[in-house]
């Protein structure tokens, strides 16, 4: 099943009905400008968004939480050889650079196997200081695909992996956040259709896909949408992305109509 819904007048007849009644407006024009509206509402509520308020933030706030994301996710299954655990005081804390080696000896040791890309020397010296991770030369993707749950996230349970070559770890993490705003990218074409301004670049980089499509029938104008990116099926229907949009919709609507009448009357002096 794939997300999406068809917008028709009667979804929101009652508002509508009194729209044209006061304003004159034409059903199947405002359809077009509800459908945008909505549509706009879908790519909002779909991730990634900030935890609170989705409807009411920017979409620089919407990248800025799937970066963050992004980066918190890859940090918590790889560390790079400068960024990781070790005991101090009794506790497992994470440390910036290698100054939790008391031994300037094995301090240099480290960064020598590392420089040299000696995995298993690494994990021997980071065995002998209790440290619980595993050690890579380069990032392993499947371990991060792994680590990911239904949703895309990484909880915390399970050990970290050590890092050797910074760069491949820099270059994965470029790889990943350029796929930032693909989930929203599957409104595009019903947003477009509907006379939608453009997206931000890190939404419309990707291509333009979606369901759009329109007409009249025995219950009067309708429009198609919805988004075919696959993976984001389950999570739009257990989010309830068109239900939220919907609702949305209807008391954004109501609340619109309110303030035209209530500048109606100004305007008629009353």
């Amino acid at each position: 099943m794939t997300l999406g819904g068809v917008v028709r007048v009667d979804k929101f007849k009652r508002q509508l009905q009194h729209y044209r009644a006061e304003f004159s407006r034409n059903a199947a024009v405002e359809l077009k400008r509800q459908a945008r509206l909505f549509v706009f509402d879908c790519i909002k509520l779909t991730p990634p968004f900030p935890q609170t308020s989705p409807n009411s933030t920017s979409l620089n706030a919407h990248r800025a939480a799937g970066d963050n994301a992004t980066f918190r996710d890859i940090g918590i299954v790889f560390k790079p050889i400068k960024e990781i655990s070790g005991p101090r005081r009794g506790t497992q804390q994470t440390m910036k650079g290698l100054g939790f080696i008391r031994d300037e000896k094995l301090r240099n040791q480290v960064e020598k196997y590392a420089l040299a890309g000696d995995t298993h020397a690494v994990m021997k010296i980071l065995e002998r200081i209790k440290v619980d991770a595993g050690v890579l030369q380069t990032v392993d993707a499947g371990l991060h695909k792994a680590r990911r749950d239904k949703r895309g996230r990484v909880r915390r349970k399970g050990r970290p992996w050590v890092v050797l070559d910074t760069t491949s770890l820099k270059g994965y993490i470029r790889h990943k956040l350029s796929h930032v705003g693909m989930a929203k990218s599957g409104w595009q074409r019903p947003y477009y259709a509907n006379g939608g301004a453009r997206l931000p670049a890190w939404i419309s980089r990707h291509p333009v896909r979606g369901i759009y499509s329109s007409g009249r029938d025995g219950s009067g104008f309708y429009e198609r949408v919805g988004n075919d990116i696959p993976w984001i099926q389950d999570t739009g229907a257990e989010l309830r992305i068109i239900g939220r949009a919907t609702d949305n919709r209807i008391r954004n609507l109501s609340i619109e109509m309110a303030k035209l009448v209530q500048h109606a009357k100004r305007k008629a002096g009353f």
